[in-house]
């Protein structure tokens, strides 16, 4: 069983809602961006690796600010980025759990998360 841990700075931006008319608004340019800001460090800090089989997640989100934003939004954004580097075998349907915590750091905004390819009863 593999796992990995994924480090993530910057603010995290939840996941936009998009239509083929909004996908160019403000907000999904940057769900967009911050969605290719994963990928890329999915790729680097884990090699590119490729989760196989069923999947357990722990994320922890440090944003700036206490702004209102919905904790599976930022699920959402994050685990949109790491099927765009090619991260699921499959797809994100192959995460069986996920755990998530948010928190507010100023100072060093970040995504901490830990991926594990896992035995989980899919019967």
């Amino acid at each position: 069983m593999s796992e990995y841990t994924l480090t993530v700075k910057g603010n995290p931006i939840p996941a936009a809602r998009m239509t083929q008319r909004s996908k160019w608004s403000k907000g999904a340019r940057r769900s967009l961006a911050w969605q290719e800001t994963v990928a890329y460090a999915w790729m680097e800090q884990t090699g590119n690796a490729t989760l196989k089989g069923p999947v357990v997640i722990e994320m922890k989100f440090y944003r700036k600010t206490r702004h209102i934003t919905d904790i599976d939004n930022l699920i959402k954004g994050t685990m949109d980025g790491i099927q765009y580097a090619g991260g699921f075998e499959k797809g994100d349907h192959q995460v069986w759990k996920i755990q998530a915590e948010k928190h507010i750091d100023k100072e060093n905004p970040r995504v901490e998360m830990v991926a594990k390819e896992s035995i989980v009863d899919t019967s």
